[in-house]
């Protein structure tokens, strides 16, 4: 039934979107679902080993930070579903919140976020916390408060140590060729290229070594830590060529943004111009991650943190055509962008157990 339920408001979001309308019952219905499903979420793996920390007070594999908010919902006698739906709630208003700054259309939202995102937040508790607090840092460097930018991506790396990737843009001047307020001066554009060619170096090394770089596991020791038991997991099998599937979501992701950022600049949402700076200078960043995710899809953790970024610019995108004999090809290629986001986080039949109440 719930299956049902979800494929109808997907469905539901998408039609209003192609009708060019928007529709707040139903955006409210999707958010609704949405809160309903993490906190009655429980045929997961994930889902089976945060229960155990939660229950077992066996913390010892995830960040202090993380911990804390253990000890804390413990202590205010909460039950690990309740801990978790808390946690999606509060995650998802955030995330709607920084959306609403920029575009009132939910249905898009939740058309888009259905398709993947959903998946991953549902199911990797400390990445969406992660993912919402990058979220808040960009938004806080958009406005010029890099103080709150920086204490917020702290509090990130407290949850989820891949929230380290994002620590740079804390340098990041919206308003200057700088960084510390262009105190310190360089051209942005060609620091973010240059990180995307060593990334793209790195990989082709990657690829003529098998795969099996000893420079990227030692630095996967750093990240992990030495005695790690995710170490071992992520090294104990490799990827072929799923790898690849995010080097075709990022090709989409460039052509798309280097078509349109002007094109859309025009269109007057709160401080577009900035935020548009931002995406192309993240997306650019974020190419660094992609020697980790030959080695492990589940190394997509690190891209992870820019999903909503890239999903306000593109729902702009497509406010901004709504009168545009594109508006329907860009649609496509969006859904096409998300459905690419999904590969790496639901397979099979995991798509039907992360969704269903026990």
């Amino acid at each position: 039934m719930l299956i049902i339920l979800f494929n109808l408001i997907w469905f539901l979001n998408l039609g209003v979107v192609i009708l060019k309308k928007q529709n707040k019952f139903i955006a409210v219905i999707s958010f609704l679902f949405a809160v309903f499903s993490f906190f009655y979420n429980t045929r997961s793996n994930d889902y089976n080993m945060y229960a155990a920390i939660y229950d077992l007070k066996n913390t010892s594999e995830v960040e202090i930070g993380f911990e804390a908010l253990i000890r804390l919902a413990r202590l205010m006698g909460l039950s690990f579903n309740q801990f978790q739906g808390l946690i999606g709630l509060t995650c998802l208003s955030i995330n709607l919140w920084i959306f609403g700054k920029y575009s009132q259309n939910y249905n898009l939202f939740f058309s888009l976020y259905f398709i993947s995102q959903f998946f991953t937040d549902i199911n990797l508790l400390r990445n969406c916390i992660m993912r919402t607090l990058v979220l808040m840092a960009f938004y806080y460097l958009i406005n010029s408060k890099k103080i709150n930018a920086i204490i917020v991506l702290i509090v990130a790396i407290t949850i989820h140590r891949a929230a380290f990737f994002y620590l740079l843009f804390v340098l990041y001047d919206i308003n200057t060729d700088g960084i510390f307020g262009g105190g310190v001066r360089f051209n942005k554009k060609m620091v973010v290229k240059y990180a995307a060619a060593i990334g793209m170096y790195i990989c082709v090394v990657n690829y003529i070594l098998g795969n099996k770089w000893l420079l990227l596991r030692s630095i996967a020791k750093i990240y992990l830590g030495e005695k790690s038991e995710k170490f071992d997991y992520y090294f104990s099998t490799m990827t072929r060529f799923g790898f690849m599937i995010y080097f075709v979501l990022f090709a989409l992701y460039f052509f798309i943004i280097y078509f349109t950022q002007d094109r859309v600049a025009h269109y007057k949402f709160y401080k577009f111009n900035d935020f548009s700076k931002l995406v192309y200078y993240v997306n650019w960043f974020v190419i660094l991650s992609f020697p980790m995710i030959m080695i492990n899809l589940d190394f997509h953790r690190l891209a992870n943190g820019i999903y909503f970024i890239n999903i306000i610019f593109f729902s702009i995108l497509i406010e901004a055509n709504k009168k545009s004999e594109k508006y329907y090809i860009w649609l496509i290629i969006l859904v096409f962008c998300n459905y690419l986001w999904r590969l790496p986080i639901v397979q099979g039949w995991d798509q039907k157990y992360l969704i269903l109440a026990g």
